[in-house]
């Protein structure tokens, strides 16, 4: 389980995600696709290759346990539409939302979660 941490300004809210991600885990080429015509406006001078070497480091260091704070990808990767990609998928287990002034407390081998991490792992 991995944690993806969006869009933290102080004295604010802001939302984390908690992912199971598979260890052979990769974004097809026509999401590849749709995340390059999609973020042209906001990156205009990336590439196709870039976009597909940032999200295989992105996706690789999730893999690897590592958390990902949007601001240190928000520069090379369109963060909110690759956290839809994982929504798509099944693979957000939760959604935190959080600001300087709270914070939740979650079980996440609650049976919902397990249920969602069996049909994860079931995939072929």
């Amino acid at each position: 389980m991995m944690k993806i941490r969006l869009g933290f300004v102080s004295n604010s809210s802001s939302s984390s995600f908690i992912l199971a991600v598979k260890k052979d885990f990769q974004f097809t080429t026509e999401e590849v696709e749709c995340l390059f015509e999609e973020q042209q406006a906001d990156f205009p001078n990336m590439s196709k290759a870039d976009i597909k070497y940032n999200l295989k480091t992105f996706v690789d260091e999730l893999i690897n346990g590592d958390i990902i704070w949007d601001c240190d990808i928000r520069d090379c990767l369109p963060t909110d539409m690759i956290v839809d990609m994982f929504r798509e998928k099944g693979m957000i287990l939760e959604s935190l939302d959080v600001s300087s002034d709270s914070g939740q407390i979650i079980n996440i081998l609650s049976e919902k979660n397990i249920e969602k991490l069996k049909e994860l792992i079931n995939e072929n």
